[in-house]
């Protein structure tokens, strides 16, 4: 039933003290307040199910930006250029670290964004890169 409301990115069923979980993950944020709004209270095989926002968990000192992207695991003889060319959509930011083992990139929508993450397992020059959402340290508070 929730496919019917997005592309579904990823799903998982859990068994915890007698409850059945399920945890789904869209591809858009209108895909999931869509199935929020759609299956909330709804009945399945005579149960009426309750779907609530997932609580994600941060780490303290630690933000993530869901547009900022991180590629690691690159080969260091390949170009740049075809780094950003595997990369499609609207980029307001590329960098490649020293070493030219991974790079970083800010996209300008959360759509170009999950794009580039879905490239995560990819080849690229030889070798299958890692693509993440970037994590970054808080800015320490003002005195």
């Amino acid at each position: 039933d929730f496919g019917g409301f997005g592309t579904i990115e990823k799903h998982q069923l859990a068994f915890r003290s007698g409850r059945v979980t399920l945890s789904v993950g869209f591809t858009t944020e209108e895909a999931a307040a869509a199935a929020l709004a759609g299956m909330n209270e709804k009945e399945i095989d005579g149960k009426t199910i309750v779907v609530e926002q997932l609580r994600t968990r941060q780490r303290k000192g630690v933000v993530q930006d869901p547009l900022k992207v991180w590629v690691g695991g690159l080969n260091e003889t390949i170009p740049e250029s075809d780094i950003q060319s595997l990369f499609a959509g609207e980029v307001t930011f590329f960098e490649v670290a020293n070493n030219k083992s991974f790079a970083n990139f800010t996209f300008a929508n959360l759509e170009d964004a999950q794009k580039a993450l879905e490239k995560d397992g990819s080849e690229l020059g030889g070798l299958v890169i890692k693509v993440q959402v970037q994590r970054g340290r808080a800015a320490p508070a003002a005195p």
